[in-house]
């Protein structure tokens, strides 16, 4: 295998990860970047049909695959339809949920939060018609495919709808057990290096830092958990436009990283007490499995695909009964509270990961290698 992995970046540069790996950026044909009104924290995309940077490498290759509905993804379906190259695509985010998130916010930014961008998201559902435009996009590039990848049922189901059942597989994620692993545990590097208290029990959170991770829940709950008495700390990975309304929930209770390496992830990670992810647009949820390595319980949601995680909600984690603030407060607060429920749980939970996980190579061996090979 020969691999070239492509990444929008603000210049062409070319890293080498090994002789047959490595990485490509190319710049934007048209990015949010200059747009101010779409312009997010956690990172900009290519609003372009066509990127033509993009399209003078993928000719070189013998199978495209396309991970995205944006840019990048309309590019490699042209090639590969120009020059009769095999497209593979995989599903790794819903788009829906995203797409009604960033286009309400976009709203707010144009026309501020008054009575018009609410007319405008309630009355003429703006976020809902962005989602469905955004959705039949993807759908053109899976239709476009020989082979599709899918990571849930509920993407599998859909697929099945204009893709025969041979075309269509599954995809694993797999974790690092080394990297992400109990072994890094060390709360005096984490007082040192952020400034978190020894004695203060910690839930982290990881991700883009906004509303389509629904990080305001996790704050709000620390907030409502704090008030009853409760001793926290919230520790939040990563870079997105909600910051500002954290450091306002949570004040001197909250540390916020910035986007960090997953080195420095995996330290965060078996150094914190606890991990809550409210997020409901995974498709799987990869730094809930790399919490779980790390021997972490997980707070996760009943009405999310990531609760398919957990073998035995209430062993190797818990699910909040419903999305509010509330309920993952209620949640929060015996593994606040007791240090030994916290240990048992992770330990279920890194037990589950050593047992029964794929590794990145078993992915790669066996998910993704055979549907390349059948569609080249």
């Amino acid at each position: 295998l020969d691999l070239t992995v492509y990444y929008l970046a603000e210049e062409e540069t070319e890293v080498s990860l090994a002789e047959n790996v490595r990485i490509r950026t190319v710049p934007p044909a048209f990015g949010t970047n200059r747009i101010p009104f779409l312009r997010n924290g956690a990172g900009d995309t290519d609003l372009a049909g066509y990127n033509p940077s993009l399209a003078k490498y993928l000719p070189e290759h013998d199978v495209l695959h396309a991970t995205s509905s944006f840019a990048f993804a309309k590019t490699a379906q042209l090639i590969a339809q120009r020059h009769s190259q095999p497209l593979v695509s995989s599903i790794h985010t819903d788009v829906s949920k995203f797409a009604e998130v960033y286009a309400g916010e976009v709203l707010e930014k144009l026309v501020g939060q008054g009575v018009l961008s609410r007319w405008l998201i309630e009355a003429i559902h703006v976020p809902e018609i962005s989602a469905r435009n955004l959705a039949r996009a993807r759908d053109r590039i899976l239709r476009a495919s020989d082979r599709i990848l899918v990571s849930n049922e509920h993407d599998q189901r859909h697929v099945l709808d204009f893709m025969p059942p041979s075309k269509v597989s599954l995809l694993r994620r797999g974790v690092d057990k080394i990297l992400f692993s109990p072994a890094k545990r060390d709360r005096a590097w984490l007082e040192r290096t952020y400034g978190v208290p020894v004695d203060m029990p910690v839930a982290l959170f990881a991700g883009r830092v906004d509303e389509s991770k629904r990080v305001l829940t996790v704050a709000r709950a620390a907030r409502l958990l704090s008030e009853g008495g409760h001793r926290l700390h919230v520790v939040v990975a990563g870079e997105g436009s909600a910051k500002d309304q954290l450091e306002a929930i949570l004040g001197k209770h909250l540390t916020l990283t910035g986007s960090v390496s997953q080195e420095e992830l995996a330290r965060l990670m078996a150094s914190a007490d606890l991990f809550v992810f409210p997020s409901e647009s995974e498709t799987v949820g990869n730094v809930v499995i790399e919490a779980r390595a790390s021997g972490l319980p997980v707070v996760l949601t009943t009405v999310a695909t990531t609760a398919r995680l957990l073998s035995s909600p209430g062993v190797d984690g818990l699910l909040a009964a419903d999305r509010s603030p509330d309920a993952y407060a209620a949640t929060m607060a015996p593994l606040v509270d007791d240090p030994e429920l916290r240990r048992r749980i992770g330990r279920n939970a890194r037990h589950g990961i050593e047992t029964s996980w794929p590794d990145w190579s078993d992915v790669v061996a066996e998910d993704l290698l055979p549907v390349w090979r059948a569609a080249f």
